[in-house]
């Protein structure tokens, strides 16, 4: 599947340097879905309150294509159909359409991320949708790369190309692409000022202000905090930042001790936090942005003043969800990894098919907060 566009690549791919804290196995949990309870389309308006990142900018368009559900799909595929958000519609155009998906691959988080790929991958090669997806990982987020790698996608006449909106260095590389007629899509994190036709993802800058509003409840409103994003130069990371520091500016006791990068990195992560709560033992809370979240934990256990600071985080991989069972971490939001990796080649290949975007603008995920108080209901054990 991706041999064609990983030997063009080959050259870009050999420059890239592993960050440490790459995870061995994929997590075991995927996104949270509260047990024996699936939210109903006509959510009342206190219930679309708390999740009104879901709300699309966009707005979906119904012509063209056969939405129908293929009669013919196997008990696999007919699996991975179900779930999806978007559903692909029947390729009537008589073409063979051809997808590259570029994604960052640094932590464990982006292995749901991947699942999701790999399944409407699966999905868009039956006879129904004819259409072939072939992805390329990245392993970090410099933006050069992934230029590159969306002009070399352009070159090979890609119908479509999903990407990471990893920083605004693709922006020119993206308008390239929409200026030779092909559509791009973006996930997880945006360049909103592009030309691409959707963003897949949280609403991050929303996300930010909830888990400010989160930390700044767990502390009372007062106190020193430390902010560990994972670069300051990937729209999704500043979005949360961001929107965080809203919240902290409106406390006059709320004292910010430190902003740091640890490029999604356990280490980094580990080494400051001990930083941090050496030059600040009185530390009332941690704020992590994005990746590095087991280096935290393990320097608060190492410490052994778990549940003393306060940590705020995202994403539901394994070993955030056991440290919510353990009292390391207060509170984590999650954003629908697998969704993000299968809604924009759903919403491309759409596209391709029925010469109109089903949804422009924004397709955002859920915003779950799961705490020690409620993670039983979304990962029962």
């Amino acid at each position: 599947m991706k041999k064609n566009l990983a030997f063009v690549l080959a050259i870009v791919m050999a420059m890239m340097t592993c960050f440490a804290g790459c995870s061995a196995e994929p997590p075991k949990s995927g996104e949270a879905k509260k047990a024996e309870e699936t939210p109903a389309p006509e959510d009342d308006a206190a219930d679309e309150a708390d999740t009104a990142a879901t709300e699309n900018e966009g707005e979906a368009d119904s012509s063209g294509g056969d939405t129908a559900e293929p009669a013919a799909l196997s008990a696999d595929l007919q699996t991975i159909y179900d779930k999806l958000t978007h559903k692909p519609v029947a390729n009537d155009t008589g073409k063979e359409f051809k997808i590259a998906v570029l994604c960052v691959m640094n932590n464990s988080f982006w292995y749901d991320v991947v699942n999701g790929i790999e399944e409407i991958t699966q999905l868009m090669a039956d006879p129904s949708y004819n259409c072939t997806v072939e992805m390329v990982t990245i392993e970090g987020h410099d933006g050069q790369l992934f230029a590159e790698a969306i002009d070399n996608c352009v070159t090979m006449q890609y119908d479509a190309i999903c990407t990471v909106g990893t920083s605004e260095a693709i922006i020119p590389a993206v308008d390239r692409a929409t200026a030779a007629g092909i559509p791009v899509y973006t996930f997880n994190s945006d360049v909103a000022d592009s030309s691409r036709v959707c963003f897949t993802g949280q609403d991050l800058y929303a996300a930010g202000v909830k888990a400010g509003e989160t930390v700044a409840e767990l502390i009372d409103g007062k106190g020193k905090v430390a902010i560990i994003t994972g670069y300051f130069t990937v729209p999704a990371h500043e979005d949360r930042r961001l929107g965080a520091m809203e919240v902290f500016d409106k406390y006059d006791e709320i004292e910010i001790v430190g902003e740091v990068e640890n490029h999604d990195s356990n280490d980094e992560g580990y080494t400051y936090t001990k930083d941090f709560l050496t030059a600040n033992p009185d530390l009332a809370a941690i704020y992590i942005t994005a990746g590095g979240q087991q280096g935290v934990t393990k320097a608060l256990d190492e410490m052994n003043i778990k549940g003393e600071v306060k940590v705020v985080m995202f994403d539901f991989m394994e070993e955030v969800i056991d440290a919510l069972y353990d009292g390391s971490v207060q509170a984590t939001i999650g954003q629908d990894p697998y969704a993000q990796g299968a809604n924009p080649v759903c919403l491309a290949y759409n596209q391709l098919v029925t010469g109109t975007p089903e949804v422009e603008g924004n397709d955002f995920t859920n915003l779950d907060v799961v705490t020690p108080d409620n993670v039983a209901e979304y990962f029962p054990r």
